[in-house]
C-alpha cells in the first residue's frame, strides 16, 4: 500500500464525523513519548480538550514512569486519556516492554483501541497484516480504515 498524504484518509480524520466535536492532531512524525510530555503544556493543555487520545509509535521506549506523567498531566488538567494499543508491527519489533509498562500504571477504563487487532491477520493482534501497511509499520488507507473502524466498534466519545 500507499502512504496516507490526504490526510482526510486518516484513522482519526475517518472518525470525525462521529463523534460530538472536532479532532485535533499533535502528531509529530519520529517523536518520542518524551516529546508528547514536552509539548503538554504548550499544546493539549492549551487546547482543553475534553479527551485525548494518545497512539504512541515505536520510536524510542517509553517506561511506566513517562505513561504515567502523560496520564496525570491529563488529569489535572481534567482531560480525560485514552491510551492506545498501536498497530501489530509494535509487537514486532520488540516494543512489547512498552506495552507492559502501560498497562502496569494506566487504568483499564483509560486504555483505548485494539488497534493491534484491526490491523492483524485474522485479529490475532500479533502477525502483520501487510496489505495494511506501507512499511509493515505505518498503516495505509485500508490500514487506516480498519483502524477507524476499530474506533466503531470501541467508542470511547
Amino acid at each position: 500500500g500507499e502512504k496516507v498524504e490526504d490526510k482526510n484518509k486518516r484513522w482519526w480524520k475517518l472518525i470525525e464525523p462521529h463523534i460530538n466535536g472536532v479532532i485535533a492532531t499533535s502528531a509529530r512524525g519520529g517523536q518520542t513519548i518524551t516529546d508528547a510530555i514536552n509539548k503538554f503544556d504548550n499544546e493539549i493543555a492549551v487546547l482543553k480538550p475534553n479527551y485525548c487520545v494518545f497512539l504512541l509509535g515505536e520510536n524510542g521506549g517509553a517506561s511506566a514512569a513517562q505513561y504515567k506523567t502523560l496520564y496525570d498531566k491529563c488529569i489535572l488538567n481534567n482531560i480525560f486519556p485514552v491510551f492506545c494499543y498501536n498497530t501489530t508491527s509494535y509487537k514486532q519489533s520488540g516494543q512489547l516492554q512498552n506495552i507492559a509498562n502501560m498497562e502496569s500504571v494506566i487504568p483499564p477504563q483509560n486504555r483505548g483501541y485494539r488497534f493491534d487487532i484491526a490491523t492483524s491477520l485474522n485479529g490475532d493482534g500479533y502477525t502483520i497484516n501487510s496489505s495494511m501497511f506501507v512499511d509493515n509499520q505505518h498503516p495505509n488507507v485500508s490500514g487506516c480504515m480498519a483502524m477507524a473502524e476499530r474506533y466503531m466498534d470501541f467508542n470511547f466519545f
